[in-house]
This record gives C-alpha cells, sequence and structure tokens, in this order.
C-alpha cells in the first residue's frame, strides 16, 4: 500500500522522487507544472 499521487491535470502517477508540487491545493506531476511556469519563457 505505498502512497501515491495523481496528478490532477493529467492523470499521471506521481512518482515518489518527484517533487510535488500544489496548484489551488492539486497535486501535479513535474511536467504540468513545468508547463505552468514555463509560458513565458518561449520567446517569438
Amino acid at each position: 500500500m505505498s502512497l501515491q499521487r495523481i496528478c490532477t491535470w493529467c492523470s499521471v502517477i506521481i512518482e515518489k522522487h518527484e517533487h510535488r508540487f500544489y496548484i489551488d491545493g492539486n497535486a501535479v506531476c513535474d511536467s504540468c507544472e513545468a508547463e505552468y511556469f514555463g509560458d513565458d519563457e518561449e520567446d517569438g
């Protein structure tokens, strides 16, 4: 019985070694966190 978190946005299983980030109290995975914060990195 391992405690698994599921990403609220894409429903992927968040691995134990992954840093868990919360947006509005919802756990999201690393990729969704990067997507959420990475928008302004695209200068075009």
